[in-house]
């Protein structure tokens, strides 16, 4: 039985650590350093209007270390924009992922996005039903 636990909450705020920057400069991990993955999909809204922006970001971490991080792309057959985040470990399971969501148009991080991921080898979390809505 997989012990994988999701916590949705209704929105991902601003905090104190938010910050006002062009891109974020978040170093990508090399997959080859890790042992094991897991896929997180998702639309991004901020304010409540879903993003259409290809240059949204959405990005995962263990403590202060970037895990994954992906753009979002327009999916055609939907058409809905959704990030496709591929989250790296080098355990199996259990460590708890922290998601940070950057705004392009704003050109704001949003550093507690509302959800809390625990790490689980080759599991597949979220779906283009679910809108992760920051800001509000």
């Amino acid at each position: 039985m997989a012990l994988l636990s999701i916590t949705l909450l209704t929105s991902c705020k601003k905090d104190k650590k938010d910050s006002e920057i062009e891109s974020p400069n978040w170093s990508v991990v090399n997959p080859q350093d890790y042992e094991y993955s897991m896929t997180f999909v998702t639309q991004i809204a901020f304010d409540n209007v879903v993003s259409t922006n290809v240059l949204s970001e959405l990005g995962a971490f263990v403590g202060d270390e970037c895990r994954g991080k992906a753009n979002l792309a327009f999916e055609s057959e939907l058409e809905i924009y959704l990030c496709h985040l591929i989250i790296y470990s080098s355990v199996a399971s259990g460590e708890q992922i922290t998601l940070k969501a950057y705004n392009p148009e704003t050109q704001k991080i949003y550093s507690n996005c509302g959800i809390s991921l625990i790490f689980q080898n080759n599991s597949s979390e979220g779906g283009a039903g679910m809108v992760l809505n920051c800001g509000r």
